[in-house]
């Protein structure tokens, strides 16, 4: 008897696996980054097929397998592709989801980084064009920051340590863009990844 666990993920990246199956990239709030596979989801019969999309906000049913869990069911929440009705701004997520990969290593559980993306998600749905690259900038010292990668500058600190991306946050960040980009620069060059 297998364990069936579910959980609300991020699909951060598929790729076609077999002849019908697909390996996911998941990110989720209490496994952290985790592969899975779905069975037939490329068939065009498969139930799953419309709901199992990259970067998509989905809730799962998971059984663990000896290489990967095994998606079992899922339920879409919210989809990037059509919650977020500017390319610019998707490419943000989609950029942010790739420095999640890039960052995480294993399953191990980021409560707070699984609710720093999904503030984003949220945010990215209704931001303007000139909101857009600071909300990536403060989003990704953000990561950097949760991840343990960001060193304590009191300049930086509300940006680095704060929830919330009001417009003053987005302000202050148009304003200290240099530090903060100076910042995630040294930051990811720490990481060696």
């Amino acid at each position: 008897m297998h364990t069936i666990f579910e959980t609300d993920c991020f699909i951060l990246r598929s790729v076609p696996s077999g002849e019908a199956n697909k390996v996911f990239e998941l990110f989720t709030k209490e496994f952290g980054l985790l592969r899975a596979t779905a069975q037939g989801v490329r068939h065009l019969k498969s139930k799953l097929r419309y709901t199992l999309t990259d970067f998509a906000l989905v809730r799962v049913s998971l059984v663990r397998g000896k290489e990967y869990w095994r998606i079992t069911t899922a339920l879409k929440i919210d989809d990037a592709m059509t919650a977020i009705p500017d390319r610019a701004s998707r490419e943000v997520l989609v950029r942010i989801a790739a420095l999640l990969r890039r960052l995480l290593q294993g399953e191990e559980s980021h409560p707070e980084l699984f609710v720093l993306m999904l503030t984003v998600f949220e945010i990215l749905k209704v931001a303007s064009t000139e909101q857009r690259m600071a909300i990536e900038e403060v989003a990704v010292l953000r990561v950097l920051t949760l991840l343990g990668y960001v060193q304590d500058d009191p300049m930086l600190r509300e940006l680095a340590q704060g929830q919330e991306f009001s417009v003053a946050v987005l302000e202050q960040a148009t304003l200290l863009r240099k530090q903060m980009v100076t910042e995630i620069n040294r930051a990811l060059r720490a990481s060696s990844l």
